[in-house]
């Protein structure tokens, strides 16, 4: 409270800090605004789901991105962007309203702030190294010809678990 109330300025003399920081608390509880708001214009959504994935760690996820065409035909995400995204509120939102339905769109910004990312090889292979325990989503922006030979894209998929000092592997794909 201290802290708060040392902060608030432009108060009317004789005004006790205390007092107002308490009453400002109150309007906030009674208000119902969360603890973590939503999202701020850089910030995290949701602090205390991604505070596990800011730790330091030591597992390793390493995989491929393989994707099989419609018709017939695999290939592989070779020299592509390889997203690894911590399993939260917000990334699952993603994967069910943009990956899944088959939109090609990249992770908002505000979702940067807690993400690694790499570039598969000529085969589609990527590595993570260093990272803290928990449930990951992989994605992957990939672009192919279809059957009829016209250019279709989408996004590849993969979800992981791994515990610290552990390697897990995961096969990414559309």
């Amino acid at each position: 409270m201290r802290g708060l109330s040392a902060r608030i300025r432009g108060l009317a003399p004789g005004a006790r800090p205390g007092v107002v920081a308490s009453a400002v608390l109150f309007a906030i509880s009674v208000c119902g605004c969360p603890q973590n708001p939503a999202i701020t214009r850089h910030g995290i959504l949701n602090q205390e789901e991604y505070a596990p994935y800011q730790l330091p760690g030591s597992a390793v996820v390493e995989g491929q991105v393989v994707v099989r065409v419609p018709g017939g035909g695999t290939f592989y995400g070779a020299d592509g962007e390889v997203l690894l995204l911590p399993r939260v509120t917000e990334t699952e939102r993603y994967v069910n309203d943009v990956v899944l339905p088959g939109k090609m769109k990249l992770p908002s910004q505000h979702m940067n702030q807690v993400r690694w990312a790499t570039t598969s090889d000529a085969q589609g292979r990527f590595r993570f190294d260093g990272l803290p325990a928990g449930t990951y989503f992989v994605v992957c922006p990939v672009a192919w010809f279809d059957a009829a030979g016209k250019p279709a894209k989408g996004m590849a998929l993969g979800q992981v678990s791994v515990a610290d000092g552990q390697q897990a592997t995961v096969v990414v794909t559309r």
